[in-house]
């Protein structure tokens, strides 16, 4: 399942700020997720397998990090991973369908 989230802009001080990422279900509750303001002005969805990005081109990167091909679909995915590919500039967040 691969759903849109709420991203909410929240100010730390007067230079910085920082991502709330809410469920659209709940967009007035407790943020999910929380994103540095470098990932400001990006899209950001929620997803609860490999299954909804596989067809995406490699490489993924995961938290930043980029992994090796064999594992991508191999690997666990873990509630509040971010996951990033190529193909395109959303940034996707791993999240237990449940909250959404």
């Amino acid at each position: 399942m691969i759903t849109d989230a709420v991203v909410r802009k929240t100010q730390i001080d007067k230079d910085n700020h920082r991502l709330d990422v809410l469920s659209p279900k709940y967009s007035s509750g407790q943020p999910l997720a929380y994103l540095s303001r470098f990932y400001d002005g990006r899209p950001v969805k929620f997803i609860t397998s490999w299954d909804d990005i596989m067809n995406k081109k490699r490489p993924f990167k995961i938290n930043g990090g980029t992994i090796q091909d064999g594992l991508v679909g191999n690997s666990t995915l873990i509630r509040g991973m971010t996951i990033e590919t190529t193909d395109d500039d959303n940034v996707y967040i791993v999240m237990d369908p449940s909250l959404l």
